[in-house]
């Protein structure tokens, strides 16, 4: 585990739900998904595991990065716009008119949920990716102390300024 830099543990307590915004749930639940979609590209990395997974195992594998990538694709949509981007910008960013952007994401915009981060948490909950696997908590707070322990085995060690202590829960 990573020493304690600076003091990061007590200038960053640990936040509960009730702390949480729906924009830093929209985090939380952006990074989550960004999570599960490194793991899994990792499993696919050695060729001892294609044997394994048979016949058109690549491409069933890769149709289930495909769509951990559309719900990471959503809910990155939903968190610029919790953190206020507007229309224009996620069109610019998507490549279409904002006009076909409101019509294929006005679903995913959540701000009328910004107050309430157990809500927001609980829409961004039911198209979790990782519901076969129990790796959905109930608790954004919950979540995010997952991503931190997470992220502290999965730092890059030659970075020349290490990851604080709880890099996730640190930056809400």
């Amino acid at each position: 585990m990573p020493a304690d830099h600076d003091g990061d543990a007590e200038r960053h307590p640990t936040p509960t739900a009730d702390d949480l915004t729906g924009a830093q749930v929209g985090s939380i639940a952006f990074s989550s998904v960004l999570r599960l979609l490194a793991d899994n590209a990792t499993t696919l990395v050695p060729t001892t595991v294609q044997r394994r997974r048979g016949t058109a195992g690549r491409t069933r594998a890769t149709v289930e990065m495909r769509r951990i990538l559309n719900e990471l694709m959503d809910r990155a949509i939903t968190a610029d716009l919790g953190e206020g981007a507007t229309w224009p910008e996620l069109a610019a960013a998507l490549g279409v008119d904002p006009e076909i952007a409101v019509l294929r994401y006005a679903h995913l915009d959540w701000q009328h949920l910004d107050d309430d981060a157990h809500a927001t948490w609980a829409q961004y909950h039911r198209s979790c990716p990782e519901q076969l696997h129990d790796f959905c908590p109930s608790d954004p707070a919950v979540a995010a102390r997952q991503l931190d322990t997470w992220y502290e085995h999965h730092a890059d060690p030659r970075d020349p300024a290490p990851a604080p202590t709880r890099a996730v829960t640190a930056g809400l």
